[in-house]
């Protein structure tokens, strides 16, 4: 069995298993062999395995939150009409919302796309722009922004092209990441069984959303399962069975490093997903 774990631009020791178990939120099965993309922490395992990279969607975005009470959890987005539509955690009102999970944000990237309000680099398309109502709109300092709901304060719900730049550089390094990995792995997408989608982030995540922005890129819907917490259950599982923690010894140990800035294609890669499909 061959395992690779792949880092941005990161030597040193692999990570204890209790930050392994944090990282993992993808494990995909192929036949009697699994790959793991692991997202989170910049060191990450795969039972052909990767990492991802440079930025991550908790660390570049102001208005971000973990998926808690209050939080946006679903977003849609239409033009024509306009028309704006979310779920909360705990059903609170979207004007009374305190942030937006990362998938609400990739709901954001693939309804604003495919409604003609962000061209392919991530701008706002200035007709579409200006056929929205304007109290939707804004702008101050010459960056615009779309607001979700009515309020013009520092802690205003809206998206703005600044995030939209942030939140696609995030994306290009996950997508860049996958391909790479694939490919070392000797791997096509669309060979692959099954991609598990783990944590808080997945549990939310909608999976046709994060493929048509290119997160998982050239991956069908029905090969992709949401499976939980499954971190807090692998945990678990060593306390009921410490036996598998002697499995778990055997597979990091035979994890092979790729660095991912050291990779061939990964730089094209990466620029050519900065782009939205």
């Amino acid at each position: 069995m061959m395992l690779l774990r792949a880092c941005y631009g990161v030597r040193g020791s692999f990570p204890s298993l209790a930050a392994t178990a944090a990282a993992t939120v993808v494990s995909v099965s192929l036949g009697k062999s699994t790959v793991a993309l692991c997202y989170g922490c910049i060191a990450t395992l795969l039972r052909r395995s990767r990492s991802v990279a440079p930025l991550s969607l908790e660390r570049v975005l102001l208005l971000r939150t973990t998926a808690r009470s209050g939080a946006v959890s679903d977003l849609w987005l239409t033009l024509e009409p306009f028309q704006l539509a979310a779920e909360t955690i705990g059903n609170a009102p979207l004007a009374q919302a305190n942030g937006l999970c990362g998938s609400a944000y990739v709901d954001f990237l693939a309804t604003a796309r495919s409604s003609g309000l962000l061209g392919l680099t991530g701008r706002f398309e200035a007709s579409a722009w200006e056929n929205i109502p304007a109290q939707f709109r804004h702008v101050e300092d010459g960056e615009r922004a779309l607001r979700l709901a009515d309020g013009n304060g520092a802690g205003a719900l809206r998206v703005s092209e600044v995030d939209v730049a942030l939140l696609l550089q995030a994306k290009a390094a996950i997508g860049a990441g996958i391909e790479v990995l694939l490919e070392t792995a000797g791997i096509r997408a669309a060979d692959i069984g099954k991609v598990y989608l783990a944590g808080g982030f997945g549990m939310h995540l909608n999976v046709a959303h994060a493929i048509a922005i290119g997160l998982l890129p050239g991956f069908r819907e029905e090969q992709v399962q949401v499976v939980g917490n499954t971190s807090l259950a692998g945990a678990l599982l060593a306390l009921v069975d410490r036996t598998t923690l002697d499995e778990m010894e055997e597979l990091r140990e035979q994890v092979e490093v790729i660095e991912l800035n050291l990779a061939d294609g990964f730089e094209d890669r990466y620029i050519e997903h900065l782009l939205l499909p």
